[in-house]
């Protein structure tokens, strides 16, 4: 009676054990604190913006304050469900992806990496709410041009009087729907090239790693300025539309390393049991690829999508501070980095705060993608750390020596074969 009641589980009670207040009691603590900020920061902007809120109502607001309101309100709530406390499970009922999700809240980096971007992107949802100002409204452009940082602009303002601050804030929305629309692509081609390209073989193999070679013969940054040249006057891809020019480039010169990696694992996998039970059972290709060796295949796609999106930014600013990226006013901290690279000396702000938020956001998705790799595969771990002891005890249950049975027969034959040598 008692161990069923231990597999089924019990809901935790006590606000001891209220999302946020158990981590910051049993770790991970920067978790905790994390989940308790985003709870507190969005209360305290619904109740200090509820002027923008009743607008949104109204319909008097425009769409970002809507999207704003949602991400006040939604996005809290789902933080407070997934970092609830989990029921108690017995000594050897953990799946796989609870002991991935173990692994990856036991690495600091990956503790670090998750803070930053889930904070980055908790501000680009609420944008509207946090930025005391528009991105391009002129406060005086009389006497507030240049203004060093201070209580009322803590970024300072640049030579049209503008806030910094609330450039920068607006301005992730811009890089972050950049880095994960982009990536988003690339790991959708590249996922279904390495399928084909792995599975099928022969001819179609041959035509997509030659594309590919091809492709990555081509100085990446070089090849998009040109296409970016070559579509800057197109009306269509005027004003912010040039986000999806930028989107379908970066994404289309992307897919290459994906591809090979998934290559690779199909490759290793085809030639499996469970692949050749499949045949026999009489499924087909395309079942046999996408429901059963695609789900394998996912690991390193996630870790290289993760990596891929800090790299993804990085040139989506080099784009912007060459003058092809988003037009202006809209911000982007690429332009906005460029256009204080004349007042560099003097008015430092200007592109100190745009490009200390671009090292934020490459490091933190560099973390976040490394602690990701380290959970998923603790072969490539880099934290040097051993195996935790639930993790050794699952791996020794699922040994048929250490459950009691008798060990197989190969290796008594094989340690007779040991003692005739």
């Amino acid at each position: 009676m008692a161990d069923s009641q231990a597999r089924r589980g019990e809901a935790p009670k006590g606000w001891v054990n209220w999302p946020g207040i158990w981590q910051l009691r049993e770790g991970p603590r920067l978790l905790g604190f994390w989940v308790l900020l985003v709870c507190f920061v969005s209360l305290t902007l619904l109740i200090l913006r509820s002027d923008r809120v009743l607008d949104s109502f109204d319909g008097d607001g425009d769409l970002g304050h809507f999207w704003a309101l949602l991400g006040c309100t939604l996005f809290p709530a789902l933080v407070l469900f997934l970092a609830r406390k989990p029921p108690f499970v017995p000594k050897y009922g953990k799946s796989q992806w609870q002991l991935v999700r173990e692994r990856f809240l036991r690495s600091p980096q990956a503790q670090v990496g998750f803070f930053f971007v889930a904070s980055f992107s908790f501000v680009a949802i609420v944008a509207p709410y946090l930025a005391q100002y528009q991105p391009d409204e002129l406060i005086d452009p009389i006497h507030m041009k240049l203004q060093p940082p201070s209580l009322a602009h803590p970024f300072g303002t640049d030579k049209f009087s503008r806030d910094v601050l609330s450039r920068v804030i607006y301005g992730s929305q811009i890089s972050l729907t950049i880095g994960l629309f982009t990536v988003g692509l690339s790991a959708t081609l590249g996922l279904l090239l390495g399928l084909l390209a792995g599975y099928f073989g022969g001819k179609t193999d041959w035509i997509i790693m030659r594309v590919l070679e091809v492709l990555l013969s081509l100085p990446r940054l070089v090849f998009l300025l040109v296409l970016m040249t070559l579509f800057k006057d197109v009306e269509f891809f005027a004003g912010e539309r040039r986000i999806y020019l930028i989107v379908f480039f970066l994404g289309l010169m992307g897919w290459m390393g994906t591809a090979r990696l998934v290559r690779g694992e199909v490759l290793q996998k085809r030639g499996q049991d469970f692949v050749h039970a499949g045949r026999a059972l009489g499924f087909g290709d395309l079942r046999i690829l996408f429901r059963h060796i695609m789900p394998n295949c996912l690991a390193p796609v996630i870790v290289s999508a993760s990596l891929g999106v800090g790299g993804t930014i990085l040139v989506d600013a080099s784009l912007s501070f060459l003058g092809l990226g988003v037009p202006p006013p809209v911000p982007t901290w690429g332009a906005d980095v460029a256009d204080g690279q004349e007042y560099l000396l003097l008015e430092w702000w200007l592109s100190a705060f745009p490009g200390l938020a671009i090292m934020i956001a490459v490091t933190s998705f560099n973390l976040l993608g490394d602690g990701l790799r380290d959970a998923l595969d603790p072969r490539l771990a880099s934290t040097g750390k051993l195996p935790s002891d639930e993790e050794i005890q699952v791996l020794m249950a699922q040994t048929p020596g250490f459950r009691g049975e008798e060990a197989p027969e190969i290796a008594g034959d094989f340690d007779q074969g040991e003692k005739q040598r």
